[in-house]
């Protein structure tokens, strides 16, 4: 059995700009998107998607700072990060969500309620 080991800041999937992706990406690593992904992504660490990405599906991630475009819903253990060039359309929950001037979030959030 392959044994899996911890992933450092370091450990990062970059997907150029051109690269499309038709279907599911699946990694444990940090992303960098500058291309696009119509399909659901599931990332352990941060997605960054750069100001010419788009993603048309579900995000599952632990933190997300975008640029880009994506629309589907997105679905965060900590962060999500709106820059001024960013669009989403979808539902976003989130433990923290901060949206720049500029960016544009057609949608719904859902934070935890507070702790006790």
């Amino acid at each position: 059995m392959e044994e899996k080991k911890a992933i450092g800041a370091k450990d990062v999937c970059i997907l150029a700009q051109g690269t499309i992706i038709e279907g599911s990406l699946e990694t444990n690593a940090n992303i960098r998107l500058e291309g696009e992904v119509h399909g659901t992504i599931s990332c352990g660490g941060r997605l960054v998607m750069a100001p010419k990405s788009k993603v048309m599906g579900q995000i599952n991630c632990k933190e997300m700072i975008s640029e880009g475009e994506s629309k589907g819903n997105v679905k965060a253990s900590a962060l999500v990060y709106l820059q001024a060039s960013a669009q989403l359309k979808g539902d976003i929950d989130c433990e923290r969500l901060q949206v720049e001037q500029g960016a544009i979030f057609n949608g719904q959030c859902t934070m935890p309620k507070e702790k006790a």
